[in-house]
Formats: structure tokens, sequence, C-alpha cells
């Protein structure tokens, strides 16, 4: 397995740059890679069946001039921006156990990634569908996006994100998870007190990984941005 630090030009490149290496992956053109990136500005960021009218303050995002995109895996609408870590595992069917079930497959990445940071966030565990709570309050939330023989995983770590900015740009979720009992954002999130570079090289140690590597964007990047993640139709599609 590789691990990857990517961060490109917008957030729209960047969640087009993680079904590029799922691609790649699926088609055997690459091992399995886990990425990490950053985004320098604020960015709402839909799962691929949620709705912009339900999930997202439109008109607070117009005015910040808040981009709203959308990606191809699963799971709930978040905020990315400057104190989130966004973690991408793509990796074959064969390299993680229970792969031939969503469930169980969320499950065992989350668990690992619970474990290289626990001893950073005592009693952090997984709760829900794959996020990561710590005290009860959710400091990560997570996706799944399969192929006919790969998966991707998305992670979106709190690590010193306004959790103001929450509420401003997004609405409270229709569907929650049971620990979640109702709360606002801001009584519902928390952000882990290590740094982005600390929670990623923990990340790294708990998976053998090859020596890192500096490359250029996956070659169907463009195609993927021009089409998909960067066309209006597909962001606004719902």
């Amino acid at each position: 397995m590789r691990w990857l630090d990517l961060t490109l030009e917008s957030v729209v490149h960047d969640v087009a740059c993680d079904e590029a290496l799922l691609i790649e992956v699926d088609g055997g053109q690459r091992p399995a890679t886990l990425r990490f990136w950053e985004t320098p500005g604020y960015a709402v960021v839909l799962g691929a069946s949620r709705r912009v009218d339900r999930d997202v303050h439109a008109e607070a995002c117009r005015r910040d001039q808040v981009p709203i995109v959308r990606r191809s895996s699963g799971g709930g609408t978040v905020l990315l921006g400057p104190g989130v870590l966004s973690v991408a595992l793509a990796a074959p069917f064969h390299e993680i156990p229970g792969a031939e079930s969503v469930e169980r497959a969320q499950h065992y990445v989350m668990n690992k990634i619970a474990l290289a940071l626990e001893p950073l966030a005592p009693g952090l565990r997984v709760e829900g569908s794959g996020d990561l709570a710590w005290a009860g309050r959710k400091c990560a939330g997570s996706a799944q996006r399969r192929l006919r023989g790969a998966l991707l995983v998305h992670c979106s770590i709190l690590a010193g994100l306004d959790l103001e900015r929450v509420d401003r740009y997004l609405a409270q979720p229709e569907r929650q998870p049971a620990y979640r009992q109702g709360r606002t954002h801001d009584q519902f999130l928390v952000n882990l007190a290590a740094p982005p570079s600390v929670i990623r090289a923990a990340i790294k140690d708990a998976w053998p990984l090859e020596a890192g590597e500096r490359e250029p964007p996956p070659p169907a990047l463009g195609d993927l941005v021009g089409e998909k993640f960067g066309n209006p139709s597909w962001i606004f599609r719902l």
C-alpha cells in the first residue's frame, strides 16, 4: 500500500482525485493507496444522494463564496476547510477484511483509524454507520464508494475546524445516528486535540505502507472534473 499527500487547486479537483484513484486501483493500475488532503478554504461537500435544499444553507454559502460540490460516495453532507484532515483509502476488496459487506468494510477501516488515534483521544470509538466519536461527540465522519473490485472510504477528521461555521452552512441532517440524540451541530461535533500533521502521522503508522510518493494527479482527473465533479448538472442534480 502507498501513501499519498496531495492537495490540488480546488475542492472539485480533490474529490475528483479520490474517484480517479479508485478507478486506477479497480483497474489494477495502482496498488492500494491511502491519500491525505486538506483544503485551505471552506467548502460544502454533498454525499452522492443528498439534496442541496435539505442539507445546505445555500444563501449563506453564496454570500461567503463557499463552494458546494458533490462527491460520488454515499453518506451525509460535510463542511471541509481549515482544521479538517481528509483521508481517502482506495483498496482492492481482497485487501479489506469483510469487504463483501459495506458495513463490515466501513467498520474495519474506521476501527483501524480509531485504534491509531486512540492515544491522542482516549476512548475514541466507532459509532453509527462509520463516525468516530470522542466522549460521545462526533470528531470524524466517513462514506464509501464501491466499484467492481475495489472500494473507496472517505474520512474527514475534525482537528481545529471553526465549528460555528458548520451551523452557518449546514442544516440539521434528516437522518441522524441514535447517539446524536437530536443535538445541534455545535453540541454534537468536537475537534480532536491534535493538529492534522500529528493525526496524519498516526494514521500512516497504522498501515504497512511503502514510502510516500510525489506524483502528478491521475490521468483521468481532467475528464472527471469536466464531465462530473465540476459540472453543475451533477452537483445540483438533486
